[in-house]
């Protein structure tokens, strides 16, 4: 039986997503040993210098590739540019180099609309997928915390069904709300690309990367459109090797910040596992207007599981004020134009209420700061410190939404990846999350294993406290949806 793993890591906000998928019938390694060629390709170090990547993240995964793991390709990731402060172009002499404060901020400008004309109508692409995936996974979660990464899912998904064929991809597009693989490889590309930030305020970072079993045969062109389109980095090993399952965690870690590393050392391969794809999403920010940590108090938490006493942030701002029915929502600035929202559920509704009727779409309307529901107000907010973990299982979410093939070995394609053996289906998808915020900013990641009444106008004054089970939000500046979950307990 052959597994491949797929995975998905976000972090400082950071996701990590593995699913699994397996094959059976006559050892696919033992077979593949027959078929030198293919698996000499597999072998092979690049050689095209175009395919190497100058990025210094490119090299130090590079690196930490131990002596078992064969780097096949590296991707050459998008160039990011600091946002300029004049008050670092002051020279010794007290003199403003004047040139080249204009050529760095000239390059950051650019950088920045191109980022914005790839995120262009990207939302409009998405809504489906959000929906889907936010009511999917956030909707039952039987009281408990749950966490998702929408964009880090999309970027899974689709490399999945980039591997796929027939009615398998076919079920996986409908998924992803797009007409065919050409669709999803330019979604794919255009979100990569708009949300690869680390201009010296805030970091959005995301990696692809394919860890294939080096004994399989598997289609050279497919590696190369993965590489093209996704981004993905490809490296070929023995799964049963503790030094190449090492070097596919030091990647993890290396993704994620270091802040899954207690789940990442968790993970494990076998000798089923044929290939693993990794999709991370690692975001880091700090509030554009800090919390005055003298301000912070204790005060309690009506939880799902009884009361708790939390720390209270605490702040009293002029901001929009978003009210819908059954429930209301702020947002919270990063340095950097990405938002953290809050939303809290009228009395008599749960987070899991809010996310089964989709009515988080506002988060990525377009038209959302024209629309009858937005206000400005004197806002008082309270919102709790918290530092969540979630594990979930997204399979049942794609089940529900009409993704049987991929799991079911009989009927599963994934000839474009593996043209000379057939039998693999995905075998799991587990998704393991982690959120904090505090007085600084947020800090969350993910690892996923392969969620009639008439509102009214708010008063003058909003007292907003979130002391009771609430759910968030964080979209980047390009309007990303990078994580939603439920908060019903905060320890």
């Amino acid at each position: 039986m052959r597994k491949i793993i797929r995975a998905a890591v976000s972090g400082m906000l950071a996701l990590s997503m593995l699913a699994g998928l397996s094959a059976c019938g006559r050892g696919a390694a033992e077979e593949s040993k027959e078929s030198t060629a293919a698996a000499e390709s597999t072998e092979e170090t690049t050689t095209d210098a175009s395919q190497e990547s100058s990025s210094e993240s490119a090299e130090e995964a590079s690196s930490a590739a131990g002596k078992s793991t064969t780097v096949s390709y590296l991707a050459e990731y998008p160039e990011t540019a600091k946002k300029v402060s004049s008050e670092d172009y002051i020279l010794e002499s007290g003199l403003f180099d004047n040139d080249t404060y204009e050529q760095d901020s000239a390059a950051w400008q650019e950088i920045r609309m191109q980022q914005v004309e790839q995120a262009d109508g990207l939302s409009e692409s998405l809504e489906s997928f959000y929906e889907n995936i936010v009511s999917g996974s956030l909707s039952e979660t039987g009281g408990g915390n749950r966490i998702c990464s929408p964009a880090g899912l999309y970027l899974s998904f689709a490399m999945v069904a980039e591997i796929t064929d027939g009615n398998t991809r076919a079920e996986l597009l409908k998924v992803l709300g797009a007409e065919d693989i050409a669709d999803v490889r330019d979604i794919s590309a255009r979100l990569f690309f708009s949300n690869y930030i680390d201009n010296g305020e805030m970091v959005s970072t995301l990696a692809n990367s394919l860890w294939l079993n080096a004994e399989i045969p598997v289609s050279e062109d497919e590696l190369k459109l993965l590489l093209e389109n996704y981004y993905a980095d490809v490296y070929s090993g023995d799964p049963e090797d503790g030094a190449f399952v090492e070097s596919f965690k030091d990647w993890l870690k290396l993704r994620t910040g270091g802040m899954l590393d207690g789940e990442v050392d968790k993970l494990e391969m076998s000798s089923d596992t044929a290939v693993t794809l990794a999709t991370t999403v690692y975001f880091r920010a700090k509030w554009q207007y800090p919390f005055d940590s003298a301000a912070t108090e204790s005060g309690v938490f009506h939880g799902t599981k009884g009361d708790t006493t939390e720390d209270f942030l605490y702040q009293r701002t002029m901001d929009l004020y978003f009210y819908y029915d059954h429930f209301s929502a702020i947002r919270l600035p990063f340095s950097g134009g990405a938002y953290m929202w809050f939303i809290l559920p009228d009395e008599g509704y749960t987070p899991e209420d809010i996310a089964a009727d989709s009515q988080l779409s506002f988060l990525y309307d377009e038209d959302l700061y024209e629309s009858e529901h937005v206000s400005s107000a004197d806002i008082i907010m309270k919102i709790p410190k918290f530092d969540i973990t979630t594990t979930t299982d997204e399979a049942d979410v794609l089940k529900s939404l009409g993704v049987n093939d991929v799991f079911d070995m009989a009927a599963s394609d994934f000839s474009p990846l593996f043209p000379d053996k057939k039998g693999f289906y995905l075998s799991s998808v587990q998704h393991t999350a982690r959120v904090a915020i505090d007085e600084e900013g947020c800090t969350a990641t993910a690892f996923t294993l392969e969620t009639l009444m008439g509102a009214m106008a708010p008063e003058d004054t909003v007292e907003f406290t979130l002391d009771r089970p609430f759910m968030f939000a964080v979209t980047s500046p390009t309007g990303a949806l990078l994580f939603a979950g439920n908060v019903n307990n905060c320890e």
